[in-house]
């Protein structure tokens, strides 16, 4: 009979599969299901590509504004593509450090 690793061997081993376990989970796009069945990919970020940018608490120029942000920013994108024609513009709905509104699309670049 072969002797047994130390203990210690054994709970770093079964950590490292515990780590790539959860890696693996976090790692797999997040998917959402249509009405009619079929399996759209959500986004999960959005890109602010142009300076001066307005974060609206509602769709549309008359929108309340929230925040003003700058090419680079990085937006929580938490319902995929979803959007909003008003004003002339096809509005998208993010958030920025905690706040959550709506930025005309042609200002956001997506993953």
């Amino acid at each position: 009979m072969l002797p047994l690793p130390p203990l210690r061997t054994i709970q770093t081993l079964a950590l490292c599969v515990i780590l790539v376990s959860l890696t693996s989970v976090f790692a797999q796009k997040q998917e959402q299901q249509s009405s009619d069945g079929y399996v759209i990919e959500r986004q999960q970020y959005a890109y602010v590509n142009t300076d001066g940018v307005r974060l609206r608490a509602t769709p549309g120029l008359s929108g309340t504004i929230l925040a003003t942000l700058y090419t680079g920013y990085i937006l929580n994108d938490p319902y995929g593509y979803s959007e909003v024609y008003s004003d002339g513009y096809w509005w998208h709905y993010v958030g920025y450090n905690g706040t959550f509104g709506w930025v005309a699309s042609i200002y956001l670049d997506f993953e």
